[in-house]
């Protein structure tokens, strides 16, 4: 936590490095012939019917900021004006707000429940 003042800043931040996850929604899209590159799903289908998986296997190291705050303490005044508080503070938050990652579906995790709208970024 960052104090300066009557301001507090604090965050949470998520990684993982090096692990490997098989991409079950882009195989899912491949079967199912949703793919929006049928010419690559059909490579990667292929290899997977010859045993091959790696076309689904990707990386899924991150980097996401979970959570930020920042707060304001309010001068001693509002709360002396209020009887039985002796402090008032206002906050605001915000969750799982970025994530970094070079894994081509929403997060790095295995999941074919939410269908996919957008890739997630990339940077």
């Amino acid at each position: 936590m960052l104090d300066v003042g009557d301001f507090s800043l604090s965050t949470l931040i998520d990684w993982q490095h090096g692990s490997k996850v098989i991409n079950l929604t882009t195989q899912s899209f491949d079967s199912n012939g949703n793919a929006p590159d049928q010419a690559a799903a059909a490579k990667r289908l292929a290899a997977l019917n010859m045993g091959d998986p790696r076309p689904y296997i990707e990386d899924a190291s991150f980097v996401k900021v979970r959570e930020v705050s920042v707060s304001y303490n309010l001068p001693g005044a509002w709360s002396r004006s209020s009887r039985p508080l002796q402090t008032l503070q206002v906050s605001v938050s915000g969750r799982n707000l970025l994530t970094f990652t070079g894994y081509t579906d929403w997060i790095p995790r295995s999941r074919t429940s939410a269908p996919r709208q957008s890739p997630a970024t990339t940077t």
